[in-house]
């Protein structure tokens, strides 16, 4: 069995850290352009991103589009019903003196 004492892991892991603190530096130079060359490399990637983009909203827009104005459509179909029949249930329960027309410029 071997056991380490304690000093001799601090040892170790001070001479892993130094050696790896050593790297660093010496490549710290080298960081810099690296990422200038993988953003330029990444760009026609962006751009078939963009691309793609483009073209599904060029598809999907217009049918988003007539969705909601079909949606528009009704809703106000439906409001008018609901309106006209509220209108001639009012009517009916209303006391004989206060009846309105059901329908606007009727007298």
């Amino acid at each position: 069995m071997d056991s380490n004492t304690r000093g001799e892991v601090v040892d170790e892991a001070s001479k892993w850290l130094v050696g790896g603190g050593i790297l660093t530096m010496a490549l710290a130079p080298f960081a810099l352009p690296a990422i200038a060359l993988l953003l330029i490399a990444a760009l026609p990637l962006v751009a078939l991103g963009l691309a793609g983009g483009l073209l599904a909203a060029i598809v999907i827009g217009p049918i988003v589009l007539v969705r909601a104005l079909v949606r528009r459509i009704k809703g106000r179909e439906r409001s008018e019903r609901e309106s006209v029949i509220c209108r001639e249930k009012s009517a009916k329960s209303a006391p004989r003196g206060l009846r309105t027309p059901a329908v606007r410029g009727q007298a």
